[in-house]
């Protein structure tokens, strides 16, 4: 009964497989003359840089109290010592903290949300325009291109959806 199914299985997929237009399309190279791209790049450059400007200022702060600290440590009370340490530790964790969510572009952060929210707007003309492209070439499935090993016998639908998208 185990094997029926298997082979039941696999009878309906090559059925249903058999006649099908298969397309591929390189995301990038269609999009990357699309000038919602560089828009949302300049943006996401200028946007990245005044959260740079922001962190070498918070950096700056700590450098010049740090020099206060070692310039004034040896006159200050055991104290006054420990708060000017524990002030300082505390400005170097904010900085840290300011640095991963805004600057780091592997933790999922503002940049990732920044990123996401300025391509939304190319990644569905994207799809509108590859739907568009495979309606009119007949092609029932359509592949990302980085995501195959082999192409034989696909058709490669990057430079009409790039026009496209112009």
């Amino acid at each position: 009964m185990k094997y029926f199914f298997i082979l039941a299985f696999l009878v309906i997929t090559v059925s249903l497989g058999y006649g099908q237009k298969i397309a591929c399309v390189d995301q990038n190279l269609a999009i990357k003359d699309a000038s919602q791209l560089k828009k949302a790049e300049a943006e996401l450059k200028k946007l990245v840089q005044s959260w740079r400007d922001t962190f070498d200022l918070l950096k700056k702060n700590f450098e010049q109290k740090y020099t206060a600290y070692q310039k004034d440590s040896s006159t200050l009370t055991p104290e006054a010592r420990q708060n000017r340490t524990a002030e300082l530790v505390n400005m170097q964790q904010q900085a840290r903290q300011y640095e991963q969510l805004k600057v780091n572009k592997t933790n999922g952060g503002d940049y990732v949300a920044h990123r996401n929210r300025l391509l939304e707007p190319l990644s569905k003309q994207f799809k509108t325009a590859v739907a568009d492209v495979a309606k009119s070439e007949g092609i029932n499935i359509v592949l990302s291109k980085d995501k195959i090993i082999l192409t034989d016998g696909a058709v490669d639908l990057t430079e009409k959806v790039a026009a496209k998208m112009k």
